[in-house]
Parts: C-alpha cells; sequence; structure tokens
C-alpha cells in the first residue's frame, strides 16, 4: 500500500529497545578492570628544571615586557632569546631516541 506508513526508526518499540542490561553482557559490574594507582612523577634535576624555565621564561619575559611597553636593552632580549633557544635544545637533547629505560620488550597493550 503506498499510502500506509511504516513504523521506521521513529516507532516506539525501536525507540525503547532492551531494558535488560544481561543482553548486552553488563550484569557483572564488579567484574570490570580497575587500573593500578597511578605512579608520581620523578623531581627532574636542576638541568631539566633550568631548560624548562628557559624555554618558557625568555618568552615570557619578552610577552610581558611587551604588553608593559618597557624598553629593554638588546643583551635583555638577546638573552631571553638565546634562553628560549638554549632550554629547547637542552631538552631535545635529553630526550634521547631510544625507548625508555622502563619499557620491556613488549609494549602492546594488554587484553
Amino acid at each position: 500500500m503506498p499510502g500506509a506508513a511504516s513504523p521506521g526508526l521513529n516507532h516506539p518499540d525501536f525507540l525503547d529497545g532492551p531494558t535488560d542490561l544481561d543482553f548486552f553482557g553488563f550484569d557483572d559490574v564488579d567484574d570490570r578492570y580497575v587500573p593500578p594507582p597511578i605512579q608520581p612523577f620523578p623531581k627532574p634535576d636542576a638541568t631539566t628544571r633550568a631548560a624548562w624555565a628557559g624555554l618558557f621564561g625568555g618568552p615570557a619575559f619578552l610577552f610581558v615586557a611587551t604588553l608593559l611597553g618597557w624598553t629593554i636593552p638588546a643583551w635583555a632580549e638577546l638573552l631571553a632569546v638565546a634562553a628560549f633557544i638554549v632550554g629547547f635544545v637542552v631538552l631535545v637533547v635529553r630526550l634521547g631516541d631510544g625507548p625508555s629505560k622502563g619499557d620491556g620488550p613488549d609494549q602492546g597493550a594488554v587484553v
């Protein structure tokens, strides 16, 4: 019949769906994965802290000086730019290109 409307996706029986969670296999909520507690980050050494300070401190100093309209000498500008470059280079060099010391031979997901 061309004039009859089909129930389609808006039919109430379709939208209600199953209400029993066992249908999806979720009835056993105690059998869920509980991750281990997160370990605290190790304290970085003085070189790493200085590199991060230079990486963010140099541009931050130039940004604040520009916002406040300070007139800063050329050596201070050069020092801020050098702090940024040196901080970036130190962090990249210390990063290394090998796997972490704590990584084992299997780095895949455990399902």
